[in-house]
């Protein structure tokens, strides 16, 4: 009966984290853009990042699958590649990898979810902090 019990406890406890983390999959389904941008605390003009937009296509994730996503910049330099993603283990971190060869991989804290912001914290492969905002477009 005890071993019953403690494997009822486990599969809860491993579907309750399945489930925040889908939550958060399903809270990022659509486009958003960057709101704010901070380097090591010090906010980046807008016009640095405007124009820059992630869209997260809808995906049901299993643990360490990756969800799929396209990133736009439309400004001079104008960009758009696919990029796919993955949140970790109680929907605290997150990884994106872009296909482009040009772009930086980042693993990172989620500082901030919701379904009208997240806030994501990573540090770049220079050592420095970074945290973006990102809102519904």
């Amino acid at each position: 009966m005890n071993k019953l019990i403690a494997l009822c406890s486990l599969v809860f406890f491993f579907s309750a984290c399945s489930n925040k983390e889908q939550k958060l999959i399903n809270n990022l389904d659509g486009e958003w853009k960057i709101t704010s941008f901070k380097t090591n605390n010090v906010a980046i003009p807008e016009a640095d990042f405007a124009g820059v937009y992630f869209e997260f296509l809808a995906c049901k994730s299993k643990e360490f699958d990756f969800c799929d996503g396209i990133y736009t910049r439309t400004d001079s330099s104008s960009v758009t590649t696919n990029f796919s993603y993955s949140i970790g283990e109680d929907a605290e971190t997150f990884t994106f990898d872009f296909v482009s060869p040009d772009m930086q991989d980042i693993n990172g804290a989620i500082s901030k979810d919701s379904k009208t912001k997240f806030t994501f914290k990573y540090t770049d492969v220079r050592g420095d902090s970074q945290e973006f905002v990102l809102e519904p477009k």
